[in-house]
């Protein structure tokens, strides 16, 4: 959707253009009523531009009140506060970094840089919310964001991944007037091409999309399986589910199949119909369901505890 200021660039481009048909070279000057008409525009183009202005120094005055209220320092592991699930958290990267400067920091961690617990976060949290974006020079980076009410497990995780990442976590989307959520977002970073084009195709109309890889029975592991709980699972009186409600069938039997063969898990499929269109979840039943916590629960985050009650 476009913000106030592009449409007022947009207006103030065509009435250039009006102004440029109705007076070819001063050969047909414009009528008086129609001066009336661009005079109009032109206070409505001000008056657009400074609401604008006001509203963008109110929303930065809340989202700073907000940040200010809130516990910027979350329980990173049950026993060590400096421990992100008992692996040292990393120093965070130099913000602002660009050209060169970015170039030089970056060539460490261009070169099979990603930890075990880094590569267990990627696949469960690209299993649900995550993404990996491209730079019009093709160089990947990975976003997470998550609602503004998840912003403790946002912030662990952004010390998971802080030392390639430039700005830590803000507050980029409103409703209603106040955060709605929260996200990081790493520098660009080449190791991330790999996980890019596994859990990534163009479907048939172009749409990049995302799909399960391949090899996901190998990538299963208890922690990445807690990752994609954390991020996109539930829990209700009759068992787990992960919201899968964004994957093909056909990725989904994978899932179900690559569950079974590595934690010996029982897997069904819902099926979720919404607006005419059919989505299907995995859905863990009750009798599976102690299992299943058994696996997760010793790598989950304090502040995420509550998804298993």
């Amino acid at each position: 959707m476009k913000d106030k200021g592009q449409y007022c660039n947009e207006i103030t481009r065509e009435l250039k253009i009006i102004q440029k048909v109705l007076a070819v070279k001063n050969e047909t000057p414009m009528k008086s009523e129609d001066k009336i008409i661009l005079n109009r525009t032109r206070k409505s183009v001000a008056l657009l531009r400074s609401t604008s202005k006001a509203r963008h120094q109110s929303i930065k005055a809340k989202l700073l009140e907000h940040e200010e209220s809130g516990d910027e320092k979350p329980i990173l592991s049950m026993n060590e506060k400096n421990t992100f699930l008992g692996t040292p958290i990393l120093s965070p990267a130099p913000k602002g970094l660009r050209g060169n400067a970015l170039k030089e920091y970056m060539k460490p961690f261009h070169a099979g840089s990603i930890s075990e617990l880094q590569h267990a976060a990627l696949v469960g949290t690209l299993l649900g919310d995550a993404t990996i974006q491209y730079n019009h020079r093709r160089l990947p980076w990975y976003k997470f964001e998550q609602k503004a009410a998840k912003k403790d497990y946002v912030q662990a995780l952004y010390f998971l991944f802080a030392n390639v990442v430039g700005t830590p976590p803000v507050f980029p989307r409103l409703k209603n007037g106040l955060p709605f959520s929260y996200m990081f977002r790493t520098y660009m970073w080449q190791s991330l091409d790999f996980y890019a084009k596994q859990f990534y195709r163009i479907d048939s109309l172009g749409n990049r999309r995302k799909v399960v890889p391949a090899l996901i029975h190998r990538w299963l592991t208890p922690q990445s399986l807690a990752f994609w709980f954390m991020d996109d699972g539930s829990k209700n009186k009759d068992g787990f589910y992960l919201h899968t409600e964004g994957f093909t069938r056909p990725d989904l039997l994978c899932l179900q199949k690559a569950l079974g063969k590595v934690f010996h898990l029982q897997i069904n499929l819902h099926k979720d119909k919404r607006k005419n269109a059919i989505y299907y979840k995995l859905y863990i039943p009750l009798k599976e369901g102690e299992k299943f916590q058994s696996i997760v629960e010793p790598f989950l985050l304090p502040c995420m505890k509550y998804k298993l009650l």
